[in-house]
């Protein structure tokens, strides 16, 4: 009966040990995301900045800003969805939302 016990916390751990694996790829991918929306915007804001205010320009401009709110949307999704699988982030993300 011990050996069960060892075994099945042994298994428990291993499981912990992934499912925290998996928890910071997760976080290393939405860093990433960040920093790509983060230069997206910043390029879209020196395009703007340097280009005239044609209708086709802002047209342009408008359209790249949609995209970049739709991905800023999704990011922010997944971390929602990361700080309910971790606890530890769970009151930061929920206080910066």
């Amino acid at each position: 009966m011990k050996k069960k016990a060892q075994k099945l916390k042994e298994q428990q751990q291993s499981m912990a040990a992934g499912q925290q694996g998996e928890n910071i790829k997760d976080l290393r991918l939405l860093l990433d995301n960040v920093l790509q929306l983060s230069f997206s915007q910043e390029a879209l804001l020196n395009q703007h900045k340097d280009g005239r205010q044609s209708d086709g320009l802002m047209r342009e401009v408008l359209r790249k800003q949609r995209g970049i709110i739709t991905d800023a949307r999704q990011v922010e999704d997944s971390l929602l969805a990361l700080s309910k699988r971790v606890p530890d982030i769970e009151n930061v993300v929920m206080e910066e939302s």
